[in-house]
């Protein structure tokens, strides 16, 4: 019965797993060829070329979680193409002001960004140029433009590969210039200025997202990475590597499938919630259904292949232990359906069980990851570590459902 449903959803051109595939393709492209690259590219730059790309991979990863302030999650779920538009412009009005703010506030931080003169402006041109990006990209998305959408996300990399590669120019400029379409998003500025009144005005009756999306973003974040600090160091940067890169290649077809189905389904909901019957609880249910079926069959497969497959893939002296290589595919998998499933809370306005939940989340990581780390091994802390994934993100799960019933 699951099997029939998925193959109808995919058959379905308009349908949200498809267009969730459809979105994976861009991002999997965008960091395909930068993969691919990567051995040409290690051997035209130095180390401290991609210790800057580091820097600068860190910045662009909070500007797309919280340069718009979540205002761009609001344009995929407004009411009306007029606030969708307001909504927009906040975002790059956002923009451009995190990115002087923060070309400004380390010019003026002295020693540190002595050792990078140019890191400043550098900094500043990523914040805004990522930030304009994901506000286009949520924009084409409210419209249902999948496929630009797609393209927008592929071109990154492929634009990053290129200009490295070519243009002579250092790993640093070729990855904020990477971001270069999301300025296009102002070139409309120049024949129709935004008024200030009606964005603040649309802005304010959309203020929840900025103050309670962004404080549940920023403890998600936060209670995501104390599994990594604890690893770090209590175990050292070698062994957390070796864990966390198994755990990016075991759990990469999941979570690439969630990042692009979650935009999908946040603005189909959306929709649903205003027609009459029960679409919604329909569509929530057959979607669980669908992301339950693949993680448990992926699960199984890294039980049955995972040494394998970490072999193949990451050579040897990494994860090779089965065990440890389900565990960890079990704690991404589970976030990975019940991630995409949270749009719900964002449709139905419900932020405060979002942010009870990661309240609980972080304050439950922080209170057992750190110490056990002190305590056990490293096998034993991956067996810990995903136990508390899957318990917490199941206790998420029931929330979230109470929400569409």
């Amino acid at each position: 019965m699951i099997l029939a449903r998925t193959i109808r959803t995919l058959r379905d051109g308009r349908g949200p797993v498809n267009r969730a595939l459809m979105l994976a393709c861009g991002y999997a492209v965008s960091q395909g060829v930068v993969l691919l690259a990567t051995p040409w590219l290690a051997r035209r730059f130095d180390a401290a070329e991609f210790g800057l790309l580091a820097n600068l991979l860190s910045v662009s990863n909070i500007a797309l979680n919280l340069g718009s302030l979540r205002l761009d999650h609001a344009i995929l779920v407004s009411e009306s193409d007029d606030d969708a538009r307001q909504l927009r412009d906040a975002a790059l009005v956002l923009a451009l002001l995190w990115g002087a703010a923060t070309a400004g506030f380390m010019l003026l931080s002295g020693q540190w960004v002595a050792m990078w003169p140019d890191l400043a402006w550098l900094i500043g041109a990523t914040v805004l140029l990522v930030t304009a990006t994901q506000a286009v990209a949520m924009s084409l998305m409210r419209r249902g433009r999948i496929r630009s959408v797609a393209a927008l996300r592929a071109s990154q990399g492929t634009v990053f590969v290129v200009l490295a590669l070519t243009s002579g120019m250092g790993l640093g400029l070729c990855f904020a210039f990477s971001w270069g379409l999301g300025a296009l998003a102002f070139v409309p500025w120049a024949m129709m200025r935004p008024r200030l009144t009606p964005i603040l005005s649309t802005v304010s009756r959309y203020g929840r997202f900025p103050l309670l999306g962004s404080l549940g973003t920023l403890m998600d974040v936060v209670g995501f990475s104390v599994a990594v600090w604890s690893m770090s160091s209590a175990y050292g940067l070698a062994e957390c590597g070796r864990i966390t890169q198994a755990q990016r290649l075991v759990g990469a077809p999941m979570m690439l499938l969630a990042l692009s189905l979650g935009q999908v389904l946040q603005r189909r909901w959306a929709d649903d919630a205003l027609e009459v019957g029960h679409s919604l609880t329909s569509s929530f249910r057959r979607v669980f259904a669908i992301l339950a079926a693949l993680a448990i069959a992926w699960v199984v497969v890294i039980l049955l292949l995972g040494p394998q497959l970490a072999q193949l893939v990451l050579g040897a002296g990494w994860v090779e232990d089965r065990w440890m290589l389900a565990a960890l595919s079990a704690a991404v998998c589970v976030r990975a359906v019940v991630s995409p499933l949270s749009g719900v809370l964002i449709v139905r306005r419900e932020f405060g069980k979002g942010i009870a939940w990661q309240a609980a989340y972080l304050a439950i990581a922080v209170a057992v990851l750190p110490a056990a780390a002190t305590r056990i091994d490293i096998r034993s802390f991956v067996f810990l570590y995903s136990a508390l994934e899957v318990v917490m993100y199941c206790a998420y799960l029931v929330v979230i459902r109470r929400s569409v019933a």
